[in-house]
């Protein structure tokens, strides 16, 4: 059975410039696909609008990490496994709230893009059916960055991505 591991967090503030809210890179040892994503805002200043769209982006891929948050350095952030009866820890590292983006060049693809009404929670689980199957997976190694486009005036957000450790394919190195 494969680990499933929420990667949240309360309250973070997010001021008038682009930023990567999430940046988690990908262990040597195991492949990981994305299962969920929530965002929602806990307060706003006064002066910002009623209504507010946003841009959210999701890179896979990306060379680059994005700089540290508004105190200098990430908040890195456990991942916690969702199975209580599982003492797995997850293989890959999480970090939150960025004071600028990271590299979205050549080596960084644009899996999934849609704005956020503010006004309302946001969340996105990609289709799965009998089918097709639309998570986002990253290789072992690889970088996944959620970026969200800058807001008028500063919210308060919190949010969530669900995480699935997926293991490795046999042979399959990093590069």
């Amino acid at each position: 059975m494969s680990n499933v591991h929420s990667v949240s967090f309360s309250s973070v503030s997010v001021g008038a410039f682009v930023k990567d809210i999430f940046d988690i890179t990908g262990s040597t040892l195991s492949n990981y696909r994305l299962l969920e994503v929530g965002l929602g805002v806990i307060a706003a200043a006064l002066s910002s609008s009623a209504i507010e769209t946003l841009a959210v982006g999701i890179y896979r891929g990306s060379t680059l990490s994005a700089s540290g948050s508004a105190t200098g350095t990430w908040e890195l952030i456990a991942p916690v496994n969702v199975d209580a009866m599982s003492e797995a820890t997850a293989l890959f590292t999480a970090r939150i709230n960025s004071s600028s983006p990271g590299s979205s060049g050549p080596a960084a693809a644009l899996v999934h893009s849609q704005p956020w009404n503010t006004q309302q929670t946001f969340v996105w689980r990609p289709h799965v059916d009998r089918y097709r199957d639309e998570r986002p997976v990253m290789e072992l190694g690889q970088r996944l960055q959620l970026r969200l486009g800058a807001p008028a005036a500063t919210i308060i957000i919190g949010g969530k991505m669900i995480i699935e450790e997926i293991g490795r394919v046999p042979g399959h190195t990093t590069d």
